[in-house]
């Protein structure tokens, strides 16, 4: 994982996949955590349902602090 300039201090990063929009987030379908010294891989969601989801991702520095956020909308067909 490579993060932009500025956000070197990134310890680890929070995911999430919930039913709904970034607005209006529902039920968390799926949720995982990676620090930055692993060399895990996240597992992949697998989303079987039609509908609209909301990809959240949340990056924290050493003392759990978050320093980036972002969410994106998508709809499975």
């Amino acid at each position: 994982m490579r993060l932009v300039p500025g956000l070197e201090g990134v310890t680890s990063v929070q995911a999430e996949v919930r039913r709904g929009t970034c607005a209006q987030a529902g039920e968390v379908v799926y949720r995982a955590t990676v620090t930055m010294t692993a060399r895990g891989a996240m597992t992949t969601p697998t989303l079987t349902r039609a509908g609209h989801y909301a990809f959240d991702a949340r990056a924290l520095d050493g003392s759990c602090a978050v320093v980036a956020r972002g969410c994106e909308d998508i709809e499975i067909p």
